[in-house]
């Protein structure tokens, strides 16, 4: 039996470590799509220089957003792949399509400079592409991360929570072996970080009402539209799901402990 729990014990120790190591990547990956060079940044010397020039610009404007894009579908599809939450599934679809017809309107827009024929209509048509992108592009944008961390807070959620139903199947099936005061040490370590794990539930819960708030179906219809957050709510919203991810770290910090106090139990009986 000490076998079998010492198993289960260090494989908590590696999983909580490749858990942390996951959303520390995806930190920085958020932290450097948020760092791109926005659109009037990269487009700024489109109304300087000549024709060929302005062509240049635009492409790599071009050449830029359609990297976004697909970065994020990428990002997009394998947490769609990895998430059987139906509550978010419709939209799933809904930021994909945004994904498709934001694809489309580059492979457009490509042929709009590929036909430019004056500076003027080079002008014309960054003003164009920079409504495009200020009035749909961006508003979808910004909400598809913030789906993002919605989905991999969800994720992270489940994945402690199946976890622990593991967790409390061993406790039971090795009481014996641990004595009556380990158990009942094992037992307080584990209901405090099943606390955790209900705080995080909440957090999350409370962000994914919030975003399904900004996700809306007109009148008479039934597909979903993208509403940009107000800086409040998006602030509350962060600082929500960042609280749920701050529990689901505590409730494996406890997990751990508890692999090192069985060990500790284990040897001493």
């Amino acid at each position: 039996m000490k076998k079998i729990f010492l198993g289960t014990a260090l494989s908590l120790a590696f999983f909580a470590l490749a858990f942390q190591a996951s959303f520390a990547m995806e930190a920085v990956a958020v932290g450097e799509l948020e760092g791109l060079p926005t659109f009037p940044e990269v487009t700024e010397g489109v109304d300087i220089g000549n024709l060929e020039s302005r062509v240049l610009v635009l492409n790599q404007v071009l050449d830029f957003t359609e990297e976004e894009v697909l970065s994020l579908l990428e990002k997009l599809r394998a947490l769609k792949k990895a998430d059987g939450d139906s509550f978010l599934f419709d939209l799933y679809e809904y930021f994909e399509d945004h994904g498709a017809a934001a694809l489309t309107s580059i492979a457009d827009y490509r042929e709009d400079v590929a036909a430019l024929n004056g500076v003027d209509q080079a002008r014309d048509l960054a003003l164009d592409i920079r409504l495009w992108r200020s009035s749909t592009y961006d508003v979808r944008n910004k909400m598809l991360v913030n789906f993002l961390l919605l989905g991999r807070s969800e994720s992270a959620i489940a994945i402690a929570e199946a976890r622990s139903e593991k967790i409390d199947r061993d406790i039971a099936r090795l009481q014996d072996a641990f004595g009556e005061a380990g158990s009942l040490r094992l037992q307080t370590l584990f209901t405090r970080a099943l606390l955790e794990i209900e705080q995080a539930r909440a957090e999350q819960s409370s962000a994914r009402v919030l975003f399904r708030s900004y996700m809306i179906a007109p009148e008479g219809q039934t597909a979903v539209e993208a509403s940009l957050m107000s800086s409040e709510d998006e602030v509350v919203y962060q600082e929500a799901l960042t609280d749920a991810l701050s529990h689901v770290g505590q409730a494996y910090r406890y997990f751990i402990e508890m692999s090192r106090l069985a060990n500790d139990l284990l040897q001493a009986n």
